[in-house]
């Protein structure tokens, strides 16, 4: 604490000195400040606001009354910078859509020491007004429009869903292998069956051993099959969302992770595509966040990734491996966690040797900036997908409050994909769901778009690894009760045709858009 005497060194604004009154004593200033170096200024001295016009030899007398045009006159920080008077009345300059144009506000210059430098730069603001703007630089849909044809080609052409599908394929089978070696272990599938088939959106469905593992040899590979022509759906009308350094997914409901190994696979598609057809701009890493709170569920999921990685013979871990996880989508608060993330970096502490007091120190890790960057990349989602996970209103109704903050967080050009039933209960919850997005701001694109492994190449495939596992099963522990009857008429090929699924999306425009 010291008492501060103003001056120009202190950089203190000096107040304006009156014509024809005395110049009164310094103020003091108590306070607390920073000690800093007292550097050298190039300031005029203190009360001193203007010099002596035409460059006259000063007198002893009363200061003059001096024009308000006066371009002599220092600006209000006692500085040559800012400088008063016609050269900032010369010629109003506004950017409108066409580009600079020069209004033709002029007014006289008093006694300006610059008339023709002043009036040669204005002429040239005007004479560079008729130039044509800059060309806008190309949208992500207008990317997908004229590329998204080529790259479905390419995907048909190559077999890619095949080639990714085989993985998750060989993969899904050795780790079912592995998990059912005994009559008892197979029991367990068998007696999680049921719940699996019919009450797969209740909890406590997966606290019966076995559950999610009966999850994934009836549903992934066909939902993961259904996810990805969706997705291509999304290409054929430009919708598909693409961000400048790759794709962020929130996958909610993930369960063993079909939709998530779907939307991971076809955004690595998109990038091998682009790097073939030389697309710098459709280079799409991406990064998917699963949300699913059933713990064995989770583990499955991550020792499946393990499984890929392995068999993928990558160098380093990618895919699912290197996204997040997050367990209950109710206490997901994507504005609290970057509030509270930010905080913590801006003020996140690490020791240091002082050499010169000879003493530990603490500094920063990051600067303000760099936390705050940090901060704000979290929950940034650019695709967001809900996968048979609001199957009743009442699901909708508990996580209205999640779904509505993570909507209107989101930002424009996020997509929002909804696949699910479409008779039952699911209209009113579609109803439910369109009312939500709209209100944050999202536009219904696509409705009651038909989505089904069914139509792809990898048909066959679905139902041959499935009916494997069953076989398998019937070996360790043979069943035969109505309860597995679905299962039974499906891989024995007494019924041949799978239920669809129907899909809508949404996306969230630059300019809010509500409607009542």
């Amino acid at each position: 604490m010291q008492r501060l005497q103003p001056h120009a060194e202190h950089r203190f604004r000096m107040g304006a000195v009156e014509p024809d009154v005395t110049s009164c004593r310094l103020v003091q200033i108590l306070g607390v400040r920073p000690v800093m170096d007292d550097a050298v200024m190039l300031v005029v001295a203190a009360r001193v606001r203007g010099r002596p016009p035409d460059n006259r030899h000063p007198r002893v007398g009363r200061f003059e009354l001096r024009r308000f045009g006066d371009l002599d006159v220092f600006g209000p920080l006692l500085r040559r910078k800012d400088l008063s008077g016609a050269l900032g009345r010369i010629a109003v300059l506004r950017l409108d859509t066409s580009g600079w144009r020069g209004c033709a506000e002029k007014r006289p210059l008093a006694q300006s020491l610059w008339p023709s430098a002043v009036m040669s730069i204005a002429k040239m603001s005007i004479a560079n007004s008729s130039s044509k703007p800059p060309k806008r630089a190309r949208g992500w849909s207008n990317l997908l429009q004229k590329h998204g044809p080529d790259f479905l080609a390419w995907l048909g052409l190559n077999q890619v869903l095949s080639t990714k599908f085989d993985l998750l394929a060989r993969a899904l089978s050795l780790l079912l292998e592995e998990s059912v070696q005994t009559p008892d272990q197979a029991r367990e599938i068998w007696a999680a069956t049921p719940d699996v088939l019919h009450r797969c959106n209740e909890q406590s469905t997966y606290e019966i051993p076995g559950a999610p593992l009966a999850y994934a040899w009836l549903h992934l590979l066909e939902r993961y099959g259904r996810t990805w022509m969706a997705l291509e759906q999304l290409v054929s009308h430009g919708y598909l969302p693409i961000a400048k350094f790759g794709i962020n997914a929130l996958d909610v409901g993930t369960g063993p992770g079909p939709s998530a190994f779907a939307v991971d696979d076809f955004y690595h598609a998109l990038t091998e595509f682009g790097a073939a057809a030389a697309i710098a701009e459709l280079k799409q890493p991406p990064s998917v966040t699963c949300v699913e709170f059933d713990s064995g569920t989770n583990r499955l999921r991550h020792h499946l990734s393990e499984i890929m990685f392995v068999l993928s013979q990558r160098e380093q871990p990618g895919g699912l491996l290197s996204g997040s996880n997050l367990r209950d989508f109710g206490e997901l608060k994507p504005r609290e966690e970057r509030r509270s993330k930010q905080q913590h970096l801006r003020w996140k502490e690490e020791p240091s040797w002082n050499p010169i007091e000879g003493y530990d120190a603490y500094d920063l890790v990051h600067t303000a900036d760099e936390a705050n960057d940090i901060a704000q990349s979290m929950h940034r989602y650019r695709l967001i997908v809900f996968s048979n996970f609001l199957t009743t209103v009442g699901t909708v109704e508990r996580f209205e409050p999640t779904i509505d903050e993570v909507l209107a967080d989101a930002q424009p050009g996020c997509a929002i994909v909804v696949l699910g039933a479409k008779g039952g209960n699911y209209p009113a919850i579609y109803q439910y769901v369109d009312r939500l997005a709209n209100t944050a701001g999202f536009r219904l694109l696509l409705q009651d778009e038909k989505v089904s492994t069914a139509e792809t190449e990898v048909a066959n495939r679905v139902l041959a690894e499935g009916r494997k596992f069953y076989q398998r099963l019937q070996e360790l522990s043979p069943e035969a009760s109505e309860e597995i009857d679905g299962p039974r008429k499906w891989f024995t090929g007494e019924q041949k045709v799978s239920r669809p699924t129907w899909m809508r999306a949404y996306r969230k425009d630059r300019y809010r858009r509500v409607r009542h």
